[in-house]
């Protein structure tokens, strides 16, 4: 009787405790979508400070080349105009060059993409209208994703100048995968319940824990960059072979910065783009900071030389004009111009492209 009784209470036990489990589980999956709680980790093999997996998903979309790209027709805010159906900022624009046009491409990061105003915009009203300027600036963009992006987009665009102006993410931290090791798995039939188990909140929560427990970087580990300066000046000149090679005009520009010594922003800490080094203090880190960016900076300067192309030295004129004043807030951004830093180098390229001569 005893066994007998025992068979029956797990009977009733176990789908009772399934029940409840299973109670627990929609309540929480719930909770979670009611605070609004996400951490998307697709495409999970890729591994950035910026974008993060969430923002991959939303300004931008994958890319199985460039990693992500902006996403067609996305409103980004602060006076952005939205992005063109073709995933530049910019007006519409099509892939066949129209006869007697020149057409310029601008290749870079966040810096050219801009901000409420962009050097690209600036530098299209400057030239008369025989030029059309292509704004290919991508957020967060290193020079091995232009050197993608410029070998299976921009080429086909029959370029007649290409201006390469990179530095700034190439040197921010790795999460351990330089960006030429960089994957993007597609999805294949197999993986399906898979990404379906990915849109759980539950699931989500479990892969934030991990991610900033487990998968954290130490503190201790060695140094990794997303482009090792070996790798930049490999890339740099990859990138300017292959413009030269399609006869069209290359111009490489040197990244400005305005590092004051103690006056690191904040949210290249908080980003994980850079880290502190033990026992070093504010001004330290500055300096350390200001070498590292000056380094690709030298790098930039020695491929314009070696290769025998337009060199736009807006490090050295910047610095000679003040560039403390030249950027959003040199405290809390040494990275992005402000309306005067981005109209003096819509100038400065204006002019060195109207010096240029061109084949008739």
């Amino acid at each position: 009787m005893t066994m007998l009784s025992g068979k029956r209470s797990l009977f009733y036990i176990i789908p009772v405790s399934l029940f409840v489990s299973l109670f627990l589980l929609i309540f929480a999956e719930a909770a979670l979508r009611m605070v609004g709680f996400r951490f998307d980790t697709r495409p999970r093999y890729m591994e950035f400070n910026f974008p993060n997996p969430h923002e991959i998903h939303e300004i931008f979309q994958p890319d199985p080349v460039t990693f992500w790209r902006l996403r067609p027709r996305v409103r980004m805010g602060d006076g952005i105009e939205p992005i063109n159906s073709m995933g530049f900022r910019g007006p519409e624009f099509s892939e066949e060059k129209s006869p007697g046009l020149k057409r310029i491409i601008t290749l870079g990061d966040s810096v050219t993409f801009g901000g409420a105003i962009s050097y690209p915009q600036l530098l299209a009203g400057c030239l008369d209208g025989g030029w059309e300027v292509i704004n290919a600036g991508v957020p967060g963009y290193s020079v091995v994703q232009g050197w993608k992006l410029y070998e299976n987009r921009i080429a086909k665009l029959k370029p007649d100048v290409v201006t390469i102006m990179f530095g700034w993410n190439d040197h921010w931290l790795a999460r351990g995968i330089p960006d030429s090791q960089q994957a993007v798995k597609q999805s294949t039939e197999a993986s399906r319940p898979i990404n379906c188990l990915k849109g759980l909140r539950i699931y989500q929560l479990l892969n934030y824990i991990i991610y900033h427990n487990v998968r954290s970087p130490s503190k201790s580990a060695p140094i990794a960059y997303r482009v090792p300066i070996e790798e930049y000046k490999n890339y740099v000149e990859r990138l300017t072979d292959a413009v030269k090679s399609s006869g069209a005009r290359v111009i490489l520009i040197t990244a400005p910065s305005a590092f004051e010594a103690g006056k690191v922003p904040v949210y290249f800490l908080e980003l994980g783009f850079v880290q502190r080094v033990e026992g070093e203090n504010g001004k330290d880190m500055a300096l350390r900071l200001n070498r590292l960016h000056a380094s690709y900076n030298d790098v930039t300067r020695t491929v314009a030389a070696e290769k025998a192309v337009a060199l736009v030295d807006l490090d050295a004129q910047w610095r000679t004009k003040g560039a403390a004043g030249l950027f959003r807030d040199p405290a809390k951004d040494v990275v992005h111009p402000n309306e005067k830093g981005y109209r003096l180098i819509g100038e400065t390229l204006c002019d060195t492209i109207k010096s240029i001569r061109f084949r008739q």
